[in-house]
């Protein structure tokens, strides 16, 4: 069932990113999708009472993600039904950009709150681009 759930956020962040865009935006948008060859799902379980150090650490990191080269999409939703779940929509041009991603001094930093304050591992779903 969490499978579902974490395919629903994606597509429903893609179609909320796409209805609220003006003409232009969709083009930039759309050229931005046709740029994404390697997204990911990552689904975060945080332990109880550490909800605000999850969402302080994420938006730090989310703030510098979007501003790497090759990251075309990244964004972080926490579950309606579990506030516990948080789950990443990200994109990137390609494996090499994620890679980089994965060697940020931002990314290195949470690497240790994270260690911290989530509830098992971080689990992580690889998509396709069609």
């Amino acid at each position: 069932m969490l499978n579902l759930t974490k395919i629903a956020f994606a597509i429903s962040a893609l179609l909320l990113f796409t209805s609220c865009s003006s003409s232009s935006e969709e083009a930039s948008a759309s050229s931005q999708i046709d740029e994404a060859g390697y997204a990911l799902v990552a689904t975060f379980t945080v332990k109880d009472g550490e909800v605000d150090r999850f969402i302080e650490a994420m938006k730090e990191n989310t703030v510098e993600s979007r501003k790497e080269e090759g990251v075309v999409d990244y964004r972080s939703y926490q579950s309606p039904d579990n506030p516990n779940v948080f789950i990443n929509f990200e994109a990137y041009t390609d494996e090499a950009a994620f890679d980089a991603h994965l060697e940020t001094d931002h990314v290195k930093k949470v690497g240790p709150i994270f260690d911290e304050i989530l509830d098992g591992e971080i689990e992580v779903e690889f998509l396709d681009n069609y």
